[in-house]
Order: C-alpha cells, then structure tokens, then sequence
C-alpha cells in the first residue's frame, strides 16, 4: 500500500482547496446576481491569488518577520490593480452616467423610511407620525431641525 494515496494531509489540503473553490464561485454567482455588488475582492482573491491574512496576501501583504506576520503592509501589487479596476469601471461609467438633483438623492433616502413609517402606523405600532420622528430623533439621531422622516412627509 502507497502511503501517499491515503495521507490524511494530502486528502485535507485537497478537500480545502475543493471548499476554497466552491466559496469562489459562489462569490462569483453573487456579483452575476446582484449587479450593485462589486467584483473587485472577488477579483483580488480569483485573479491575483490573494486570499487573506493567514496566505501573506489580502488587501495588503504580511511578512512573517514583521510583526509576526501580522502588522498589514500596503501592497503595490493591490494598489496598481485597483487603479486599473477604477479606470475600466469609469469608462462604463462615462457611457452610461446619469446625474441626479439634490432633491433626488434626498428622496431615494427618504421614501423607505416614510413608508415603513407608514406601516408601523398601520399596524398600530405606533399612535402617531410623531411618535415614530421622536424614535428617529433621539434613537437614530436624525437632525432635530428637519423634524424627521415623517414630518418631512407632511
């Protein structure tokens, strides 16, 4: 018998590298499926190989001797790789920009937090509109002089 067709080690590493895989494409199949997902970790981990912390490689690179591998030293191979990234998504940017008025953004923001305003009020929840801007004020620490999303509503 061949000790190294059975070596746990070796059936180990391969089952990690299987895992490793499989955590890949699913990383891939979420940026297909939510296109405001950005692919660039993915891309950090698929094409350069650059898998965290504990392989010497992440966002930034770790030397075992400094630090005891820990201290995170800014990688130029990242850097250069993200300003490529930034450069062909502005460029399918340019085709397709679109601008937005202040008001816009505002309400983009807004809306959802009057509509479920709306909805705790129809589920009883709360009394009044006031009742949820009060939680808005002084929970989540809304501006005092905009007097809340519902009141903005108003």
């Amino acid at each position: 018998m061949c000790r190294t067709q059975h070596d746990p080690r070796r059936l180990l590493a391969s089952t990690q590298q299987q895992q490793q895989q499989q955590q890949l494409d699913v990383a891939s199949q979420r940026a297909k499926l939510h296109p405001r997902y950005t692919e660039l970790a993915d891309d950090l981990v698929v094409q350069l190989g650059r898998l965290g912390q504990k392989a010497g490689k992440g966002w930034y690179d770790y030397n075992p001797a400094i630090g005891k591998g820990r201290k995170p030293i800014p990688s130029k191979e990242v850097t250069a790789f993200v300003q490529q990234y930034i450069g062909k998504h502005q460029q399918q940017q340019q085709a397709s920009k679109q601008s937005f008025s202040r008001e816009a953004i505002v309400e983009r923001v807004i809306f959802p937090l009057v509509n479920e305003g709306f909805k705790i009020l129809e589920e009883g929840l709360a009394q009044r509109p006031s009742d949820i801007d009060v939680v808005y004020l002084y929970g989540y620490g809304w501006p005092a002089w905009r007097g809340g999303p519902m009141y903005w509503a108003d």
